[in-house]
């Protein structure tokens, strides 16, 4: 089941889950319309093989839930994945009001990390060492990594203000 990514639908979006009982993992990706709402989970690798390699044009899902399989469409390819059921999948504990909500461009985030990320330690010996710490202050986010020997740190600006949290 850790092998699998939570596949479902909620209010006008896609909603993609994954974790390894350690780091979980949730998205929602708005603009999608559905026929009905449900709910699967597919294999991952498999999912981002085919996904990765369809072509730039309409992305259709089709979940039979008596047979949990997953039919996908897009242009002239068709597939069908067959998954588990979404019951089956862990229960990811909401966090929502342990942080403030934040916005930033995700561009300009995966940049910072990328910037500082080279800094951190890069075996377990001292796991403390192998994150980047996200520091935010009103309108300002500062991302900071460290090996113990090399610091490196960014400060972004934030498209809507969070309350200061470290």
């Amino acid at each position: 089941m850790l092998g699998n990514i939570w596949v479902g639908s909620d209010e006008g979006a896609l909603r993609l889950a994954a974790t390894n009982l350690q780091v979980a993992i949730a998205v929602r990706l708005d603009g999608w319309a559905f026929e009905r709402e449900g709910a699967t989970t597919l294999p991952a690798r498999l999912l981002a093989g085919v996904v990765g390699a369809l072509p730039a044009e309409t992305l259709s899902l089709a979940h039979d839930g008596r047979a949990e399989a997953t039919r996908i469409t897009c242009g002239a390819f068709e597939t069908t994945l067959k998954g588990i059921a979404a019951a089956e999948f862990p229960r990811i504990p909401s966090i929502r009001g342990a942080l403030p909500d934040f916005r930033i461009r995700a561009g300009e985030l995966i940049d910072a990390i990328a910037t500082v990320a080279c800094a951190a330690a890069g075996d377990d010996t001292r796991p403390i060492l192998t994150g980047v710490c996200l520091r935010l202050d009103g309108t300002r986010a500062a991302l900071a990594a460290s090996d113990g020997l090399c610091l490196a740190e960014r400060m972004l600006a934030l498209d809507a203000p969070a309350a200061r949290q470290e």
